[in-house]
């Protein structure tokens, strides 16, 4: 091989390298917050239409938000539906829809954190980075060996 193969082939290696790194990160916050499961929050006040949840560092919770409440001790049995109303600090109103029984502040309330774009994901834009250098790196060895 030339010495120009050989940086060329240097040259790839450290642009896969460099793409590795890149996507590594990415890979390791995914796994720590998956994003797209349920959420479970306790119910700390009920009145006759409407339920108060804990909502803690949840910026996804809106208006709007559909959810269910559950029994916990019953392994989850539906007791109610839930419409978010209002979100204000970390409680969130909402109002119970569909009830079966009567809402005690020993149900839970599990919503559906809604799903990420994929333009707003590092996942995706990792990958992108990605394939771009695996594809730089190639048309680097494909061209110096002519």
């Amino acid at each position: 091989m030339t010495s120009s193969g050989a940086d060329a082939v240097r040259r790839a290696a450290a642009l896969v390298a460099l793409a590795g790194a890149v996507a590594a990160p990415a890979a390791q916050s995914r796994s720590q917050d998956p994003g797209d499961g349920e959420r479970r929050f306790p119910i700390v006040a009920v009145t006759d239409s409407t339920v108060s949840l804990l909502t803690p560092r949840e910026r996804w919770m809106r208006p709007g938000t559909y959810g269910i409440a559950v029994d916990p001790r019953q392994r989850d049995v539906l007791v109610g539906r839930l419409r978010v109303l209002a979100r204000s600090g970390d409680t969130a109103v909402a109002l119970v829809t569909g009830q079966t029984t009567r809402m005690t502040t020993d149900y839970v309330a599990i919503f559906r954190r809604p799903l990420t774009p994929a333009l707003r994901q590092r996942l995706f834009w990792s990958g992108l980075a990605t394939g771009l250098a695996a594809g730089v790196a190639a048309v680097l060895l494909l061209t110096r060996g002519r």
